[in-house]
Parts: C-alpha cells; sequence; structure tokens
C-alpha cells in the first residue's frame, strides 16, 4: 500500500501541472481562433482592396472612352461650326449674285423697251 501512497502523492503533485497545462492548451486554442479571426479578417479585406481596384479599373476605361466620345462631340462641333460659316458665306455670295442678276434683268429690260420704242418711232415715222 506504500506504493499506491506514492502514486497518490505523484498525482496531487501533477495537478497544478496539468491545470497549467490544460490553461496553457485553452489559451493557445484562443489564441489560434483569435489568428483565424484575422485571417479571414485580413482576406476579406484583400478581397475588398481587390474589388475597389477592379472598379477604379472599370471606371478609368469608361472615363477614357467617355473622354473619346467627348473628343468626337467637339471635332463634330468644330466640323459644323465650319460648314456653317462655309454656308453663310455662300448665302452672301448668293444673295449677292442675285442682287447682280436682277439689275442685269432691269438693265435688259430697259434696253428692251428702248430698242422696241426706236423700232416703233422708226415703223410710225415713215
Amino acid at each position: 500500500m506504500g506504493s499506491t501512497g506514492n502514486n497518490k502523492e505523484l498525482l496531487e503533485m501533477g495537478e497544478p501541472n496539468l491545470r497549467k497545462q490544460e490553461q496553457l492548451t485553452m489559451q493557445t486554442e484562443r489564441s489560434l481562433i483569435e489568428l483565424e479571426e484575422r485571417e479571414r479578417d485580413i482576406r476579406q479585406l484583400e478581397g475588398d482592396i481587390m474589388d475597389v481596384n477592379q472598379i477604379f479599373k472599370e471606371l478609368g476605361t469608361m472615363i477614357h472612352s467617355q473622354g473619346e466620345v467627348v473628343d468626337s462631340i467637339e471635332s463634330n462641333v468644330e466640323y459644323a461650326a465650319e460648314n456653317i460659316e462655309a454656308g453663310t458665306q455662300e448665302l452672301r455670295q448668293a444673295a449677292n449674285y442675285k442682287n447682280k442678276l436682277r439689275k442685269k434683268k432691269v438693265y435688259l429690260f430697259l434696253a428692251l423697251i428702248i430698242v422696241v420704242s426706236i423700232i416703233l418711232i422708226i415703223i410710225f415715222h415713215r
């Protein structure tokens, strides 16, 4: 019975060590859980950052594309302004030609009246 007493004493002496070891194990498990949670949060943050990066890339592409559209619109507006200027010049020229033609018609009509008058005077004076 002496050996059972020794075993009992050894168990009682090892009990505080066992408790310490259990506490260390529990603390290690908690630390591991916290680390896993941090890792999960970091991975989530990494995914969010990648999403934001993709959004910025798409936004950059859209801005570039819209810049090209704006440039095209600007070019078309400039072209339209040039055409309007040319059209205005052509209208002025057409109005000038119309006035000259009207003057020529009046002069021709007056010349015709004079010629007809001279012919009538010659015919009636004979």
